[in-house]
């Protein structure tokens, strides 16, 4: 038996018995498991021994062999071997020498099939990928994210062919895009290995799901990749407060403080102040230093004697990453 591809394995073998033969009938002589290395060869020998009750007649059988670490792509199979047992002899009759001369001459037509089938069977497009799954962790909202690579090998006999990869899941499939694709397309040689990087945006807070599927020419016909990943929000609500909370001269300037909380990420944030009179100050902003809890904001009002008296307010408003509106920090003109 001769193992044909480019890695070592472990094969095991067994007999199928056809045409009525019986299982108990066949023998592999020594270890039907053995390991094989890159372009090694094991001799297995099959004994035949059917008992002088066997029914007369002609019956086949092969060798079966399949990786042990991987059937569903290592595997083969001899041509199917006839023989034929002779018309029944008394039961304690020993069995005829020739008997056991069939059996070594299939033994040796066994060997020359499987390690055909073997060879077959390892010529097959396989393929590897590293890793399983992709987790993102937790992404800021509306902010890409860093590149993760996908890597595919072709880890058969034969080239690997990759018609298409492309993100799956309808409802997440716009939050995760492939930045790079070396591998739609291609024909990957046996043991060379393409990348595809893949990048989250979040659109929502909250666990995000997709799958990035790889269509190719191996058993089964495609591969899908889990793709996860967190929205979150960069900031939290603001708040807002005033200085001083009164005033009655007749020309008096109230200050407005708005504090920012961020999640340590850092970013920028974009905002304005709305007053309760609906002017709107222009749209500014802030720099989040990664790793300080907040950021600070002022500015000011200055109303005279002419204004009329009583309450007033203003507001922080937040535009982006994501839109947040603080308290209305209120003073009253008396």
């Amino acid at each position: 038996m001769t193992n044909t591809s480019i890695q070592p394995l472990k094969g095991r073998a067994r007999v199928l018995a056809m045409d009525g033969a019986k299982p108990e009938w066949f023998v592999i002589e020594g270890d039907a498991e053995r390991a094989f290395a890159s372009s090694g060869t094991q001799q297995y020998s099959v004994l035949v021994n059917a008992p002088a009750t066997a029914p007369a007649g002609k019956y086949k059988f092969q060798l079966k062999m399949v990786g042990v670490a991987n059937p569903d792509e290592q595997y083969g199979e001899s041509d199917q071997v006839a023989f034929e047992v002779p018309q029944p002899v008394k039961p304690s009759t020993p069995l005829p020498m020739w008997i056991w001369i069939v059996a070594a001459v299939v033994a040796l037509l066994i060997l020359g099939g499987t390690a055909l089938g073997f060879y077959l069977a390892n010529r097959k497009p396989a393929a590897s990928f590293n890793p399983a799954s992709v987790d993102f962790g937790n992404q800021n909202l509306g902010v890409v994210s860093a590149s993760k690579t996908v890597r595919i090998t072709s880890s058969g006999g034969v080239d690997l062919h990759i018609k298409s990869v492309a993100i799956a899941n309808e409802q997440y499939k716009q939050e995760f895009q492939r930045s790079t694709d070396s591998c739609s397309g291609k024909t990957i040689a046996s043991g060379k290995s393409c990348t595809v990087d893949v990048v989250f945006k979040p659109g929502a807070t909250g666990a995000r799901s997709a799958s990035l599927v790889f269509t190719m020419d191996t058993e089964p016909g495609s591969k899908s990749i889990v793709l996860n990943g967190q929205g979150v929000q960069s900031i939290a609500s603001p708040t807002a407060s005033v200085s001083p909370s009164s005033g009655c001269a007749t020309t008096t300037t109230f200050t407005f403080t708005g504090t920012i909380p961020g999640n340590g990420t850092g970013g920028i944030v974009t905002y304005h102040w709305l007053r309760s009179d609906g002017a709107t100050s222009r749209s500014e902003s802030v720099t989040l230093v990664q790793g300080d809890p907040s950021a600070t904001v002022t500015t000011s009002w200055t109303l005279g004697s002419a204004a009329p008296h009583g309450t007033y307010w203003e507001q922080l408003v937040i535009t982006g990453p994501n839109q947040l509106s603080s308290n209305q920090a209120t003073f009253r003109l008396c």
